[in-house]
Formats: structure tokens, C-alpha cells, sequence
């Protein structure tokens, strides 16, 4: 890339060798391929993330006009955006739509809200009733591979997407007529694709598992008046990313992961259901509802749902993450007042076998993943390393502030 921009760079030069060598190595699925791989992309990304002023590293600083204007102008909300924003134009697209995702892709949560913006707002029937979607257990780039992350799906998970493009764009230049259901869904577990009619399912139950004392998730709203945990968060020792929804262009692995590594961490809190007795189907969008408290003037908020094996193996489902400036009124925060957070951890579709449980932990980061929230309250990308400072997280899980996931339960 450094010799397509006409820059001589040799740190971009090795960014790109070492992000393709990765590439490669997930292709082939060699598993010891993928670990040099993986650790070489690593450390060449840590080096560049690591470097403060964010925005103002000698990589990209003076050279992506682009990324400068994003650090101008960092609400999702600004104009800036929202001009550009294909949710703003819905109404003024009069086109059919294919819409390809996957479970594990970065770009999950625009895809479905792309498919059903176009359902809902599309100017003509014809257009709305063109909307198709696909989802499936991959990661961003290799739909063809049926081993994501550390999990195989089996190879009925691998699609052509090349194929099922040319098949969707010679039925509507043939102007044939397209039989094909509005949505078809790969079904993690079962390890089976099904189609559907509707984004959220109509069959849906938004169930909130509530966090409770001993590290408990359950069903059962908190009655007690008093209830909370602590843990204390370091920017300068963020939460490793480890799996998740992910581009997978540097040297993270996106899709299903053991998180124990991260569970055994004292700045991640972790909350279990009772072992499941029967199978549990969760498939559609998937919320957080949080009561937490601070002493930094801003920070961060992350939340991952889990997948417990019966081995102790602990799989993650979905994340988000809520900064806490882009969500409130104002800031900075009020040291040790409680405020309600909303995550979005998009989505996910998995069939849960009986002996597993349901799980998610709270944390404060994920890195690369997320770039970590330096605590201050500055304008994005200004803080130096000395700059950074720790927080003292609080969550509540009391009868006012009851924190609670929402899982999208489909009945048998």
C-alpha cells in the first residue's frame, strides 16, 4: 500500500506484508500457520496503537486527510456523517438489495440495520420487497472457510459468495422472479442454515437475564436495595481481544475464542446462568442494559456474551462496547454517580445444548479491538502515555439499577 500511495515508508510496507501473510494463513486453516501469522501482525499493530498521540502518529498523521477529519469530528450524530450516512437516504433508494453479513464480521451491525432500514423505508414496494439477507457464522473476509476462530461449523457453513452474487444479479437483469425467503440465517450449534421472514424474528422473546451476588445471571429481577461490583481499569493494560466481531486485518482473529485468559482477569467481571436443562435457541439482536458509576471524567464500557461449555470452555457469542460521552447529555461524569448505559452487542444465532450455560462479563475494554478510553475526558486522540489514567468501575445490580442483558429467546 506504501507504493500504491506513493509513500516510502518501510513500517507501512511491513503493515501490509505481515496483514497479507495473515490472510494467507487463515485461508489455508493450518493452525501453526495461522499462530505465526497471528503474532507477527500483532506485533506490528501493537506498536503502532501504542503510540500517543493517537492522532497525531507519524504513520498516518499528515498523510489520511480522511482520518484526521474523523478525529474532528467524533460523534456518530455530526453532520459530517450523517450526509454520508446510507441510513439518512433510505427513502431515496429505489434499488433491490443484497445484503451479506456474518455473525463474526465487524460490519454485523450495519448490515442488519441496512437490510431492515431498506425493508421498513425503501420509496417503493417493489424495492422493500426486494431486500434479501444472508448471515453466516464467518469472519469478514472467508466465507469459504468452515473453521472460524476456534470453532468448525462444518462444511455446510462455506458459500460460494461469488456464485450466490452472480445467481442474485442474473435474476434481476433476467427480470426473473425471485423465490428465494427474505432471510437466511446460518444457525450456530445446530450448524444448519434456515430461512426466515423477518428481522427480528416475530416469534421472539426478549428475555433480560439479570446480574446477580456470587457472579450469577438469572432471570429473576434484584429485589435487594444494596448490590455491586468493582473492578479497576487500565488503560495502559486494556483487555486483550481475544476472538470477537472483527475486521481480522491486523493481528486479532475474529470469530469464537476461549475467553478464560480474560475471565481470569481482576478488571473483568463475569456472571453465569444455572446450567441449561434443555436446548436454548437465542437468534436476533442483542442489548445490555447497565447502571454503573465512575471516578473518571469519561470512560468506557464493554460487555461479552458467552457460550460455557460443560469443559469450563467459555465461547464469545457477541460484544459491544458504550463510550460514555457519546451516550449522556454531559460529561465529564459525576465521580460515583450511577448512570444507565445502553450496549449494543449486535447480534447472534446459536442453538445452546443442555449442561451449557449463558455468560457474559463486563469489562471496561477490548484491545485492538476497541481503541482504549484514556479516562480524561480530552479530544479524541490527544492524550500522551502520560496523560492516561486508571478508573474505579462500579456496576449495580440492585432493584433501581437492575443491569441486565436481553437475550433474543426463540421458543421450541
Amino acid at each position: 500500500m506504501a507504493e500504491e500511495w506513493g509513500i516510502d515508508d518501510a513500517r507501512l510496507a511491513h503493515l501490509r506484508s505481515v496483514t497479507l501473510g495473515l490472510h494467507s494463513a487463515v485461508a489455508t486453516g493450518d493452525p501453526e500457520q495461522r499462530r505465526q501469522a497471528r503474532a507477527a501482525a500483532a506485533t506490528a499493530l501493537d506498536e503502532i496503537f501504542r503510540t500517543r498521540p493517537f492522532r497525531d502518529n507519524p504513520l498516518w498523521h499528515g498523510r489520511a486527510g480522511w482520518l484526521e477529519e474523523a478525529f474532528d469530528h467524533e460523534s456518530r450524530d455530526d453532520s459530517t456523517w450523517l450526509r454520508h450516512n446510507p441510513t439518512t437516504h433510505y427513502s431515496g433508494i429505489d434499488l433491490p438489495a443484497l445484503h451479506i453479513g456474518s455473525w463474526y464480521d465487524i460490519h454485523l451491525g450495519a448490515t442488519l440495520r441496512h437490510y431492515t432500514g431498506m425493508r421498513r423505508q425503501a420509496p417503493t414496494a417493489a424495492a422493500r420487497a426486494a431486500q434479501r439477507l444472508i448471515i453466516g457464522p464467518w469472519d469478514h473476509w472467508h466465507s469459504t472457510v468452515h473453521l472460524v476462530g476456534e470453532v468448525d461449523f462444518g462444511p455446510e457453513a462455506a458459500i460460494d459468495i461469488t456464485a450466490v452474487r452472480a445467481r442474485w444479479f442474473r435474476r434481476h437483469f433476467d427480470g426473473a422472479p425471485d423465490d428465494t425467503a427474505p432471510i437466511r440465517l446460518f444457525v450456530m450449534g445446530r450448524n444448519e442454515w434456515r430461512d426466515e421472514a423477518e428481522w427480528p424474528l416475530a416469534r421472539t422473546e426478549f428475555t433480560p437475564f439479570y446480574l446477580h451476588d456470587g457472579a450469577v445471571l438469572d432471570p429473576r429481577r434484584p429485589t435487594a436495595d444494596t448490590g455491586a461490583d468493582a473492578f479497576t481499569y487500565d488503560p495502559r493494560d486494556p483487555v486483550p481481544t481475544i476472538g470477537g466481531r472483527l475486521l481480522g486485518s491486523g493481528g486479532e482473529v475474529a470469530g469464537p475464542a476461549d475467553q478464560r485468559p480474560n475471565l481470569a482477569r481482576g478488571d473483568v467481571l463475569t456472571y453465569l446462568s444455572a446450567e441449561l436443562r434443555e436446548e436454548l435457541e437465542l437468534t436476533g439482536p442483542v442489548t445490555m442494559d447497565l447502571w454503573a458509576s465512575t471516578d473518571a471524567p469519561d470512560t468506557d464500557f464493554t460487555a461479552v456474551l458467552l457460550d460455557v461449555h460443560p469443559d469450563g470452555r467459555a465461547l464469545n457469542l457477541c460484544e459491544g462496547a458504550v463510550r460514555a460521552r457519546h451516550q449522556l447529555p454531559a460529561t465529564p461524569l459525576e465521580p460515583g454517580a450511577v448512570y444507565h448505559f445502553t450496549l449494543d452487542l449486535a447480534a447472534t444465532s446459536i442453538v445452546l445444548a443442555p449442561g451449557h450455560r449463558v455468560g457474559v462479563y463486563v469489562s471496561s475494554s477490548s484491545y485492538p479491538e476497541w481503541e482504549p478510553n484514556p479516562n480524561t475526558g480530552n479530544p479524541l486522540g490527544t492524550d500522551t502515555n502520560e496523560d492516561l489514567r486508571t478508573a474505579r468501575q462500579t456496576v449495580h445490580r440492585t432493584a433501581a439499577c437492575p443491569s441486565r442483558v436481553v437475550l433474543p429467546i426463540i421458543p421450541r
